[in-house]
């Protein structure tokens, strides 16, 4: 009897242990590692850098098979917070850029000056100077030193008659004043109103499970490039019909600039397994497109199984 006794109280201190260790890994395997990286930024050129861009892009979610970006970013950071207005970037001082990174994922790191502000946030034009890191992997906190270089411009620079906007080589022709737009001609800048409201309504009769709302805005109807213009993510649960009211020159986790004119070609998707930034052919989606600057849009749409 006293030998069952001693059997029944190992089998119950066996399972405790074994319970708590289970335990113990899922939160290990759900709360995964993450390093601070610290990039002390440096440039030499000739630019005037209004305000320095950085971000990480996991190759997983967030890269393309030539190795860029065409997703959302999985950490960014900007120094200093909002572009500078008068003079540049002083990079005597000293200029930190901090990202996060998950151990055991694969990230391509860009850095760049942004030179020409007019082009929108985390879209890297040819006159900005780039630092770029591809295939890295993070396995501790590190820092690193990131030398911005001038990119080579293999076209003749010429704009023209136009005043505002670049040219075809990425070269600035000129800005506008604060509650203007540059015109599709880029011959003037024209009145604009400030805010630019668009309400969706979103639909979805099919029987997956939505954990997050995904929208993305892009300048080309292929609905690619080096990244979005806009991009925003609602977090779940959601339940439909589900309506939102966003501004895409100031919301969103990456913004329009203020001065954008033309079709925005919208992407929105319903995040199936929750896990990354980008639209897999497992989320029910929609793609349409809306006219920024214009008037306030109040729109419904269905997001569809493919």
């Amino acid at each position: 009897m006293k030998m069952i006794y001693q059997l029944l109280l190992m089998l119950i201190v066996s399972v405790f242990i074994f319970s708590s260790c289970g335990e113990d890994e899922l939160i290990k395997n759900t709360d995964k590692n993450k390093y601070a990286l610290t990039f002390n930024v440096n440039y030499t050129g000739n630019a005037e850098v209004k305000q320095v861009r950085a971000a990480l892009f996991d190759y997983e979610t967030s890269v393309d098979e030539d190795g860029i970006a065409s997703g959302a970013p999985a950490s960014t950071f900007s120094f200093p917070e909002e572009p500078l207005t008068i003079g540049g970037v002083d990079f005597t001082k000293d200029i930190k850029i901090n990202l996060t990174a998950i151990e055991g994922k694969k990230y391509l790191v860009v850095i760049y000056g942004d030179a020409d502000t007019t082009d929108g946030k985390l879209s890297v034009n040819k006159i900005d100077p780039l630092y770029e890191i591809k295939n890295f992997t993070a396995t501790k906190d590190e820092s690193f030193n990131a030398e911005l270089k001038d990119q080579e411009v293999d076209c003749n620079s010429s704009c023209g008659d136009k005043i505002c906007g670049t040219d075809e080589c990425g070269v600035s022709c000129g800005s506008c004043d604060t509650g203007k737009i540059c015109s599709n001609d880029q011959l003037t800048c024209e009145e604009t109103e400030k805010t630019y409201e668009i309400t969706l309504t979103v639909n979805y009769s099919g029987a997956k499970t939505i954990k997050r709302i995904g929208i993305a805005g892009y300048d080309n109807p292929e609905y690619s490039g080096f990244m979005p213009k806009y991009a925003q993510f609602i977090d779940g649960p959601i339940t439909f019909p589900y309506t939102f009211t966003f501004d895409p020159t100031k919301d969103g986790q990456f913004n329009i600039a203020s001065d954008y004119n033309g079709d925005l070609y919208l992407w929105v998707y319903g995040d199936t397994d929750g896990s990354g930034y980008k639209a897999t052919d497992d989320d029910p989606q929609v793609q349409f497109s809306v006219v920024v600057p214009g008037n306030n849009i109040n729109k419904n749409i269905e997001i569809l199984d493919l």
